[in-house]
């Protein structure tokens, strides 16, 4: 989940995949990405996922993804979208979450912040997928796993 890294540090995390792998190997890359044309306003700026579920993150945009990776040593030999998996995912999880809701309210969050508010949370993952980028076929493509060799 390359999101979860902070943009200075995707040199670092592909030179570290490249140094790993076997010869001939393999190295399957999970991502959301955003959009290349978006990318240079989104990095610079601040937005619910960076603030909240990846502190310090960055989504790649795919063409940025490829220009670290082939920095690295690596190339990417296959790609596949997810978008539609990702999305029941999301509904399970909520699923799941409304059923164990009095645990979670026993765990005493802090009311002050988003992440603090579980269901929230939860809602707004699914709302951001489905209304925010589940519905057209070009949006189900940001979420991915690429294979880098």
């Amino acid at each position: 989940m390359i999101e979860a890294v902070g943009q200075a540090f995707w040199p670092e995390y592909f030179a570290t995949i490249a140094r790993l792998l076997k010869q001939g190997g393999k190295a399957c890359v999970q991502s959301i990405v955003i959009d290349d044309a978006l990318f240079e306003r989104y990095i610079h700026s601040t937005d619910f996922i960076q603030q909240y579920i990846f502190p310090g993150g960055c989504l790649p945009c795919p063409k940025e993804f490829q220009a670290q990776a082939e920095r690295a040593g690596l190339r990417i030999v296959d790609d596949m979208s997810f978008g539609l998996d990702y999305a029941e995912t999301l509904r399970r999880w909520r699923a799941k979450f409304l059923e164990e809701k009095s645990k979670v309210l026993q765990l005493n969050f802090d009311e002050r912040y988003p992440m603090a508010r579980p269901q929230r949370l939860a809602d707004w993952c699914i709302e951001w997928h489905w209304l925010g980028y589940g519905q057209s076929p070009a949006c189900r493509r940001r979420t991915r796993d690429s294979i880098c060799a």
